[in-house]
């Protein structure tokens, strides 16, 4: 229960008067919720910027401001919050938890690595929400112990040491592989052959990946792929980068037919890889 009141002080510190409105009594009631919070040690998962807080426990993750408590990952994301972050965490302290916010891109970052005393630990996983956009930005192999903001700049910390984020295209001395996931949906209700990918990038991708379905996306069962450093060639430049798509890698090399195809497009090389737009040339089958 919130009651307005306003107590008046003298210069001396002295009590002089309480004040409050002229309704009086009290004016706004605020009721909590106890069975969403940030429970079993997952506060450590809290970032905060403009009165807005973000954390993320068992179930979900949440946005809280003015009074109001929004899962955030209703947005899109909850099957992959749930299989490949909540996964992660354990009870109490057993999973490494961390939340932090970029200011500059307002975005929040939520991290976990299974396994507190597994510092070099392969399972960790880090989400990246984008505010503005109210959508999932990308996933990221992030793996620190604390997110910082200061002038501009976000900064991560582990082993005793400060790393700037968003600057190179390493960690830990590895090149980074980027990829960035497309879906080909058009006239859904018709089979169709999947021809050719054009991919609107300021530099050729490294590597292209198809799949049939989600399920293959998931366990990463590629069908066939397009590896332009093995083949500069497989990958010309028209103003875009097109070329064929090949058949399946496995006999009897069938070609990339259904309604929906997925492809995942991979660059490691390049700090600054923008994928503008891609399009997938089709034809319907009977």
């Amino acid at each position: 229960m919130m009651v307005d009141k306003r107590v008046i002080y003298e210069i001396n510190a002295n009590e002089l008067a309480t004040a409050g409105s002229s309704i009086g009594g009290i004016l706004n009631q605020l009721w909590i919720d106890k069975r969403i919070g940030m429970s079993d040690q997952t506060w450590r998962s809290w970032a905060e910027y403009s009165n807005t807080l973000f954390f993320v426990n068992n179930k979900s993750a949440y946005m809280f401001t003015d009074n109001q408590l929004t899962d955030i990952s209703r947005t899109g994301f909850h099957e992959l919050l749930r299989r490949e972050f909540l996964a992660r965490l354990g009870p109490g302290y057993e999973s490494d938890l961390v939340g932090g916010y970029d200011v500059l891109h307002n975005e929040y970052i939520m991290n976990v690595v299974a396994g507190v005393w597994e510092r070099d630990s392969p399972f960790n996983e880090a989400l990246i929400y984008g505010v503005e956009q109210q959508a999932l930005q990308c996933q990221s192999t992030y793996n620190y112990d604390k997110y910082l903001y200061n002038n501009n700049l976000l900064y991560g910390m582990k082993d005793a040491k400060t790393f700037e984020l968003g600057v190179g295209n390493q960690i830990d001395g590895e090149d980074m592989e980027c990829y960035v996931t497309g879906v080909s949906n058009a006239d859904l209700y018709y089979d169709k052959e999947f021809l050719r990918i054009r991919v609107n990038s300021n530099s050729k991708p490294e590597r292209v990946y198809f799949y049939d379905s989600y399920q293959d996306y998931i366990i990463d069962n590629y069908t066939n792929f397009i590896d332009t450093v093995a083949v500069p060639l497989s990958m010309k430049d028209y103003y875009g980068y097109e070329c064929y798509i090949p058949r399946h890698l496995v006999a009897p090399h069938y070609r990339q037919q259904g309604r929906v195809l997925l492809f995942k497009i991979v660059s490691s090389t390049d700090e600054e890889f923008l994928v503008a737009s891609t399009g997938i040339q089709y034809k319907k089958l009977k």
